[in-house]
This record gives C-alpha cells, sequence and structure tokens, in this order.
C-alpha cells in the first residue's frame, strides 16, 4: 500500500486480508499479520474502528494497553471487557484503579462502572466482580453507591461520557436529574464517541417524552435521530406526521418515516404502513403490500390490530388471536 495511504484505506485493506476464523495455516497466518499491521498503523493514525478492534481482542496481548487507548479517547467498554475477562495481569486492572485515584476521568469512569456491574461475597470480603472473574476493587459496603460516586467524580471533572452514564442511571429513579445530565451530555465538551452522542440524543428525547416537553424541541431531537439513522425516531417522527402534532397532516412524510421504521422490523410502522397501503394513503393502494405488513406485525411483534386484520378483513383466520374469556378462537 501507498505511505500516502489514509488511515481508512490502511483500516480497510487489513480488514480484506484477515483471514476467515477457520483458515489455518502459514499463509493465513502471514495473512494476519500483514493485516494486523495495516490495522495497527491505522489505529497508530487515530482511526477508532481501528483501535476498537484492537482493543476488542485483535491485539491479543496488547488488547488491554488499545482498551487503555480508547478508553481515553472516551469509550471505556473494551476496557471493562478485559479487566473482568480474567486474561490479563491483575496489575493492569490495579493501574486503572491508581489512575482513577489520582483523578484521571476515564479511570473514574471505568471504576465507577464496575461497581456497579455487582460484588461477590469471598470468604467474607466483598470484592467488584462478575462472575468471579477478578477481584481489583477494593471491597465496598454499598457498591452501587461506590459506583455512583466514581461517575460524579468523572462527570465533575467534565468527562462527557461520565455525564451521560449519570442520565442513563438516573433515568427511571430521579427523571429531573437525569434529564439535566442528559442536557449536559449534548452541552459538553469532553470526549464522547459518535455513537454515544447518538444516544444521548435518544436518552434526552425520551426523558422529554416522559415529562411532556414541549414538542417542538422533541421534534427538533427526533430528527437529529433521524438523520443519524434511527429507526424507532423515524416510527416516532411518523406518528407525529400522520397525526399532525406540531403541525399539519402530512401523509406523504408519514409513509416515508414508516418505511424505514418496517425496514428496521419495528411493529408499529409496520402496521400504521400497513394501514396507508390498504387505504391509499400517500401512494396507491396496495392490498398485496399491505398484507405481508400485517404478516410481519403479527409474527415478529403479536401486534393485536395487525391479527385482527388478516382473519376478519382477509380472512386469514390462522391470525386470529384466541378470546380472552373462552380461550377459544
Amino acid at each position: 500500500m501507498s505511505s500516502s495511504a489514509t488511515p481508512g484505506e490502511r483500516y480497510r485493506e487489513g480488514l480484506a486480508l484477515l483471514p476467515n476464523w477457520n483458515e489455518q495455516g502459514e499463509e493465513d497466518d502471514a495473512r494476519y499479520q500483514r493485516g494486523l499491521a495495516l490495522i495497527t498503523e491505522a489505529a497508530e493514525a487515530g482511526h477508532l474502528d481501528a483501535i476498537k478492534d484492537l482493543a476488542d481482542g485483535m491485539a491479543r496481548e496488547a488488547s488491554f494497553e488499545w482498551s487503555v487507548k480508547l478508553a481515553a479517547l472516551g469509550d471505556v467498554g473494551p476496557l471493562l471487557s478485559n479487566i473482568t475477562s480474567g486474561d490479563y495481569p491483575d496489575e493492569q486492572s490495579r493501574a486503572v484503579f491508581a489512575a482513577a485515584r489520582s483523578g484521571v476521568p476515564w479511570a473514574q469512569l471505568a471504576v465507577g462502572r464496575l461497581y456497579r456491574m455487582g460484588m461477590r461475597d469471598r470468604g467474607g470480603v466483598l470484592i467488584a466482580t462478575r462472575d468471579d472473574a477478578f477481584g481489583c476493587l477494593p471491597g465496598a459496603a454499598d457498591p452501587q453507591a461506590e459506583g455512583f460516586a466514581w461517575l460524579k467524580r468523572a462527570h465533575a471533572a467534565g468527562w462527557t461520557a461520565a455525564t451521560l452514564w449519570l442520565a442513563d442511571t438516573l433515568r427511571h429513579e430521579e427523571p429531573v436529574r437525569a434529564l439535566e445530565y442528559a442536557r449536559a451530555t449534548l452541552a459538553g465538551s469532553g470526549p464522547l464517541m459518535p455513537s454515544e452522542r447518538v444516544r444521548a440524543c435518544k436518552v434526552l428525547a425520551e426523558l422529554l417524552d416522559e415529562s411532556d416537553a414541549p414538542l417542538a424541541e422533541r421534534v427538533t431531537l427526533y430528527t437529529r435521530l433521524a438523520e443519524e439513522g434511527d429507526a424507532d425516531a423515524h416510527v416516532w417522527l411518523g406518528d407525529r406526521c400522520r397525526l399532525g402534532e406540531g403541525g399539519a397532516v402530512d401523509l406523504a412524510a408519514a409513509r416515508a418515516h414508516y418505511e424505514r421504521g418496517a425496514d428496521a422490523g419495528f411493529t408499529e410502522a409496520m402496521r400504521e404502513l400497513g394501514k396507508m397501503c390498504e387505504a391509499g394513503h400517500a401512494g396507491p393502494v396496495d392490498i398485496d403490500r399491505a398484507v405481508e405488513l400485517y404478516k410481519n406485525a403479527a409474527e415478529m411483534g403479536n401486534d393485536a390490530f395487525a391479527r385482527d386484520r388478516l382473519a376478519t378483513q382477509f380472512g386469514l383466520t390462522w391470525y386470529a388471536r384466541q378470546s380472552q374469556e373462552s380461550g377459544q378462537l
């Protein structure tokens, strides 16, 4: 490959070189090493997908080191997996805890999430663990509270990924505080992976729904999510367009949103798109497509409307629901 190749080009060529899992032999080993070298070059140049692959185990013995680098960029997931796997020396896990105590925010986020995974009692000593795979943290009388305290330390240091985790942690118990944290996540300047920024939008949008916030703000967030490819957002926007909430009824826009949601397997989108196809709303009447959509909604989501429609309108009685009173068809 040319020395002027971009990190993305190196990463893609490296992936293409990797043999399948069942391919073995000297030639395949050599291909793997060449592919790994290119992916490592891409990672060293800052390519996030390359770094994540190496952190997820591709780098083998060096995966822990790469997971630390990824954690410093805002994603502690692979680091937690590596710590809890028991495949690496305890010294590496203890180094993460030492970094947290010294005030490193990504390490504080990692420690907070580790404590919140749960605890096991070994010989009367509480130690953080998952499936008894490790014991790298000091015991805590209340590991959930201990984890929350570490998350708050990372948040106070401006670590946006920790702010998002606080929003997610509190969304059911303290929705008002969770809403504050969700807003702060999107307003923050700390590192946040693109996928986590999308998740932050989704958490905030759902919290706004639950708090019955002004519709305009929710539409803005769900539109942003839809532009990112979130199928659930397309269903939400389809409902608003179909019902005329926040503006005039727009059946063409509703149908377009439901198409995206149905393609992603959302039962609600299949049902509503089936209705539109059957009635000819924002497009021609298409009974065959309507029946297909109702079948998918019935079979994938056990949708009551779809089952009733198939049974009563199209004679497909095997979709009929059992009577709750008699238990008979």
